[in-house]
Order: C-alpha cells, then sequence, then structure tokens
C-alpha cells in the first residue's frame, strides 16, 4: 500500500515536468528549424514535449459522449457508425 507522501508525489512533479519538457523543447526547436523539419516532424516534438506530460497526469482527458455496457455493444457499434458523437463511445465490461 501506498503512503500518502507517495501517492502526493506525481501531483508535487507535475509543475517541474512541465518545465523540464518546455525547456528540453527549445534546443529541439533550434535543430529542427535549421534543419528545415517537415510538419510531421513538428507535430510529434509539440505532442512529445509540450502535451504528453498534461495527458499523463489527467490534466488533459477525453471527451466521453457515451459508455454502453457490454450487452449493448451493437447500439455502440451502430452510434460509431452514424457519426452522430463528438468524444469517445465507450464499452464498460
Amino acid at each position: 500500500m501506498r503512503t500518502r507522501a507517495q501517492r502526493a508525489l506525481p501531483r508535487r512533479a507535475y509543475g517541474f515536468r512541465i518545465l523540464g519538457m518546455g525547456l528540453a523543447a527549445l534546443p529541439l526547436i533550434v535543430v529542427m528549424h535549421e534543419l528545415q523539419a517537415a510538419w510531421p516532424a513538428w507535430a510529434w516534438m509539440v505532442l512529445t514535449c509540450l502535451l504528453w506530460p498534461h495527458i499523463a497526469y489527467g490534466t488533459i482527458l477525453p471527451v466521453l459522449h457515451k459508455v454502453f455496457p457490454a450487452a449493448e455493444a451493437e447500439q455502440a457499434h451502430q452510434m460509431m457508425a452514424s457519426g452522430a458523437h463528438i468524444g469517445k463511445i465507450l464499452i464498460s465490461w
């Protein structure tokens, strides 16, 4: 079982992680600019250096449209095929 201090560690490290990843992005930006990198390389850099820490710590969450029980998987598939949703469609097991 984890102690209270162990559970709080990720929250305390969050700000430093964001700062570190942002600072690590600066030399990457310079090199990518000099090499005239294509847009997929820029997108990957933004994802890994700027967005990934937010996703990892749960500050950016996906938008959920609806959660279906496993028995209603067919209805979930029909909703996804219709395209009438915004966000994730989940099936709970």
